[in-house]
């Protein structure tokens, strides 16, 4: 009789639901001392992973969203259980998580060591209420420096973190890209990216204003001496192709006699972009303000890369755009300095003339041994431009990072298809993890900057080969969301709409053979084109 009643009280109706969903309300409001809330706060992950638990949970946030804020206590209509009135139920959640996030943090690295999993499930509990309710993060307080530490002991970024630790990899992942949300716009990057932005607009004159236009102005004239040094160093490169030990001496200065065109348009461009250091200069303290308000947690993003500033003297070829792969694609630096790419091309130049005039057969070997190192054998790729740069600076100066979270957000989750989880798990944090760093897209809704990158990033999820987000097919509610608010953004727009007109009229005359996907194409230009 005993195991009957009890197979009889855990059958899943409607009943047992209700029951539940009184009894984690009431659990919350009674809990008391530190040990019982470190023991309710570590076990709502595994509770919510369930079927079962996730049914519940569901109810307990649905009416937390459909009722008032009051805190008074009532009786509930079975066995008189006192539960919290509907609407508080989250919140006092937080606190609780909040209060135990707090312990750890001021024990610092001592609890990591002794303690482990514990902070672990912390986190993935935090996370599931950063990125499942409409409660800001920042009702727990600074956790940016805990996770970048716990990113940094676990390796979040590296492959067998993602591929054997899953669940815990994609739960700190998103509630990492809803802290940086919140940080990203702080007032120091702000104007460290308005500097940066003046530094490109003032490249062709030492009084041009820094606003988009000028800006966009200095990075298109930087993308133009890029390209054209990407393709004097790939016409030298293939003039000694088939490589091979054979080729005499004579031989290579006769080969480098017949192409001196490229080595002189090389010098040329290089002795032109002389005043690019300063623009490298800026984007620099950029770099190192946004490592010091983060915390460096934007490094340890899976996918998600940085270049460094070397100083002094120009970097190698290899160096300057040795990009790491994520699957097929080359996934460049978060911050370029330009003028380190485009030095890095026309020191080549400077050294093949030095043999040229003065010939030195050691000199001649190592030059021409990092020439076939370099991996230049197609034209310079899109997703390597200074443009797409700039408009990153403006998020950041006027948009608040909106457009940047949102770039971060796409890569990690490119980074994060080799872990292993439910579908229907992934769905819930993505989905959520996107409407929390969007939240409060109102604030960015006139950023030229911000925009630009929403277009660039349909654009790239369009067209084969057109960037970083191309050639990988993201979830479909993913898409949804992100049509959804680019058509919140550009809704009622007052401005220049030329940027918009850009993005239609590329999505509009991509052939058959460059469209990846002809459905997201005409969704995309349905949500455009109609405003």
């Amino acid at each position: 009789m005993e195991a009957r009643q009890e197979e009889f009280a855990m059958k899943p109706t409607k009943d047992r639901r209700d029951r539940d969903v009184r009894g984690v309300r009431w659990l919350v409001d009674n809990i008391d001392g530190s040990n019982e809330t470190e023991t309710f706060v570590l076990a709502i992950p595994g509770f919510v992973k369930q079927e079962w638990g996730q049914e519940v949970w569901n109810v307990v946030l649905r009416d937390d969203a459909q009722s008032t804020t009051s805190t008074s206590v009532q009786v509930g209509p079975y066995s008189g259980l006192p539960y919290i009135s509907r609407g508080s139920t989250i919140r006092s959640l937080w606190r609780c998580v909040r209060d135990l996030l707090n312990t750890y943090n001021d024990q610092g690295s001592a609890i990591y060591r002794g303690r482990r999993m514990p902070l672990y499930q912390c986190i993935e509990t935090a996370a599931v209420l950063a990125c499942c309710t409409d409660v800001q993060l920042d009702s727990f307080g600074e956790i940016g420096k805990m996770l970048s530490e716990l990113g940094h002991n676990e390796r979040t970024n590296e492959l067998p973190t993602i591929k054997y630790n899953p669940l815990f990899t994609i739960r700190w992942t998103c509630l990492s890209l809803v802290s940086i949300r919140q940080m990203i716009g702080d007032k120091k990057l702000q104007d460290l990216a308005k500097l940066a932005v003046s530094g490109i607009a003032r490249l062709q004159s030492d009084y041009g204003p820094p606003d988009a236009v000028a800006g966009l102005r200095g990075a298109q004239k930087i993308d133009e001496h890029l390209a054209k040094a990407w393709e004097n160093v790939k016409d030298l490169r293939l003039a000694f192709e088939p490589w091979g030990p054979n080729r005499t001496e004579e031989e290579i200065r006769e080969t480098l006699h017949i192409h001196n065109g490229s080595i002189s348009e090389l010098e040329r461009i290089g002795g032109e972009v002389g005043g690019m250091e300063d623009i490298d200069w800026r984007i620099s303290l950029l770099q190192d303000a946004m490592d010091e308000v983060t915390h460096k947690l934007i490094r340890r993003l899976p996918s998600v890369f940085f270049d460094e500033l070397k100083l002094p003297g120009p970097a190698l070829i290899s160096e300057a755009f040795n990009f790491p792969l994520v699957g097929a694609t080359p996934v460049p630096p978060r911050l370029i300095f330009p003028g380190q790419q485009v030095q890095s091309l026309c020191t080549l130049g400077r050294k093949l003339r030095e043999i040229v005039d003065k010939p030195n057969p050691e000199r001649l070997l190592e030059t021409l041994e990092s020439l076939q190192s370099t991996k230049i054998s197609v034209s310079l790729p899109q997703h390597i431009s200074i443009k797409r740069q700039l408009w990153r600076l403006l998020d950041i100066r006027d948009g608040n990072g909106l457009g940047f979270t949102i770039e971060l957000f796409f890569l990690a989750l490119k980074g994060l298809s080799s872990s292993y989880s439910s579908p229907e798990f992934k769905r819930a944090f993505y989905t959520g993890t996107f409407k929390a760093i969007t939240s409060q897209w109102e604030s960015s809704k006139d950023s030229i900057g911000t925009q630009r990158i929403l277009l660039d990033l349909i654009c790239d999820l369009v067209i084969q080969g057109r960037g970083v987000f191309s050639d990988f097919s993201y979830p479909d509610y993913i898409m949804y969301q992100l049509l959804k608010l680019v058509q919140r953004m550009i809704d009622g727009h007052k401005g220049s709409r030329s940027h918009i007109d850009e993005a239609i009229g590329e999505l509009r005359n991509g052939n058959a053979r460059n469209v990846r996907d002809a459905d997201l194409r005409e969704l995309a230009l349905n949500t455009i084109d109609r405003f």
